[in-house]
């Protein structure tokens, strides 16, 4: 069978190294990589059948792991190869350390990834000395359309409303998929992935929109930087949420309790009272003790 091209049945020149289709000029090859999504690449560890194992494929495989223990190598050279759980802090760089330790005493752990992993390459958080804030690196997952999308670095002292609202308004006219999450944004709701679980256990914990970045991570254990996830209401019923994030103790202070619960000042309130009330009644106590003594004395001078 005469072999043609597969864009425009000429005669082929060019063999595919992905999928060994014929093309017989670049334009089609590269209309040929459009149309069948193909990257162009030979796939090294494709399985090929014995009768058809030739000699040039004996030497590819040699070449491909000679490539890997060349990589091995290289690896090894890297500054910052191992994890920053297994590698003194000294090592890294001095503003991902200042990152690192102003997270930390905010109260949110955080956990890089080797030196060479992509997402480890995609944080790019860093802390503010003048103004001591957090310039975190985020992204938003909308779990219904299982895409992630990665907006400018979030200020840590804006809520999760402001931050996703301004990515909704920044992407208005690029993503018209994200239009029911316009329309329905009174409705959505935030969730972050809880990290160290096994692979077929996804649990979340249940954020707080209206409360700053900062708030919403302490007491959490993040992977380089959060990804937030978004869901619609109806599908809160799949999702495992574990517990809700602690509220600061300075907040506590500060928070009137629309419950029927006692506030902070008038417990305080309350405590003064009852100090007072004590102090009272010892007072009269006293008082009682001396009356009763006097008049012991008076009898006692009577009868002699």
């Amino acid at each position: 069978m005469e072999k043609k091209c597969q864009i425009c049945d000429g005669k082929p020149k060019y063999n595919c190294p992905g999928c060994n289709a014929w093309t017989c000029s670049l334009e089609c090859f590269q209309k040929h990589k459009k149309e069948n999504k193909c990257n162009g690449t030979r796939n090294k560890t494709k399985f090929i059948e014995k009768s058809k194992f030739k000699t040039e494929n004996v030497l590819s495989d040699y070449f491909f792991l000679e490539d890997i223990e060349q990589q091995k190598q290289d690896t090894r050279r890297l500054p910052f190869k191992m994890s920053f759980a297994t590698r003194k802090q000294a090592s890294l760089p001095k503003t991902i350390r200042k990152f690192v330790t102003k997270a930390q005493s905010r109260g949110t752990t955080v956990r890089l990834m080797p030196y060479g992993m992509s997402k480890h390459q995609q944080n790019k958080s860093i802390y503010q000395g003048k103004k001591d804030t957090i310039l975190w690196t985020i992204g938003f997952k909308f779990l219904k359309l299982n895409q992630t999308f990665y907006p400018n670095r979030a200020n840590e002292n804006r809520t999760l409303t402001e931050t996703f609202s301004k990515f909704l308004d920044e992407k208005e006219k690029e993503n018209i998929i994200l239009d029911p999450y316009r329309t329905r944004r009174s409705e959505l709701t935030f969730l972050l992935f809880q990290h160290g679980n096994p692979s077929n256990e996804n649990k979340y914990f249940l954020l707080f929109p209206h409360r700053s970045i900062k708030e919403n991570l302490m007491y959490q254990t993040i992977i380089e930087f959060p990804i937030f996830t978004i869901v619609f209401p109806e599908e809160m019923e799949s999702l495992e949420i574990v517990n809700k994030i602690p509220v600061p103790k300075k907040k506590i202070e500060n928070i009137d309790n629309k419950k029927g619960n006692t506030s902070t000042d008038e417990i305080i309130e309350n405590k003064d009272n009852k100090e007072n009330k004590d102090n009272k009644d010892n007072k009269d106590n006293k008082d009682n003790k001396e009356n009763k003594e006097n008049k012991e004395n008076k009898e006692n001078k009577e009868k002699n």
